[in-house]
């Protein structure tokens, strides 16, 4: 069975850019972005099936970038550029139903788990034996943050038919995330009760999935 979903990526980005002369031997520009990116990805599966994996879901990314840079001419031959750059970007991934409190897992059975907003859906349910999972993959709700300031200078000179140049370079990335590995639990059958003893038999997986389930 093959399914093709519509998928939603819907953009809104803008830049700005100021140039300024102060005189013949200096020139400055700054610039700054912003860009709002939306996607929705269905999962395989309506309604509580789900069957999405990581990147199905909705997702925000917003990024936010300036940039300012500052050339003076010593000389004709000597040459400075001083750039500062700043950017940031935020993405948060929701899976399908992930705002749903109304506790869908113990409608199947599965009790426990956190009803709370960002947290909804069914847990990752997989069969061994490459049948499409149910439920959701793990790693979400996932939320990214990185920034980034980066400073630079390079000097120029130009000597007879010889260029020279040096420069320096400053960068400090910051890189964190909060991405649960299943904040809703994960269950499989991969065939290890109903196979020989202790050895995993992904071809009885369907079989180990209709024994009687342990409460949980």
């Amino acid at each position: 069975y093959t399914v093709n979903r519509d998928e939603g990526d819907d953009t809104h980005a803008t830049d700005i850019r100021v140039d300024h002369n102060f005189s013949g031997n200096d020139r400055f520009f700054a610039r700054y972005s912003y860009s709002n990116n939306h996607k929705v990805r269905p999962s395989p599966f309506e309604g509580d099936g789900d069957g999405g994996g990581f990147n199905e879901g909705d997702e925000d990314v917003r990024v936010h970038g300036f940039a300012a840079s500052h050339t003076h001419m010593f000389s004709s031959t000597l040459i400075n550029e001083a750039r500062f750059g700043l950017s940031r970007e935020h993405t948060f991934r929701l899976q399908p139903g992930g705002d749903d409190t109304s506790d869908l897992p113990s409608r199947y059975g599965i009790t426990g788990i956190p009803q709370v907003v960002g947290n909804g859906g069914l847990p990752l349910i997989s069969f061994r034996d490459n049948m499409s999972p149910l439920g959701h993959s793990g790693w979400v709700v996932s939320e990214r943050f990185s920034n980034t300031a980066q400073f630079s200078d390079n000097l120029t000179k130009v000597y007879g038919s010889h260029t020279f140049k040096t420069g320096y370079v400053f960068q400090d990335i910051f890189f964190g995330s909060t991405q649960p590995p299943y904040a809703r639990g994960e269950y499989y059958w991969d065939g290890r009760y109903t196979s020989l003893a202790n050895q995993i038999d992904p071809s009885t997986s369907r079989v180990h999935f209709l024994l009687n389930q342990i409460p949980s």
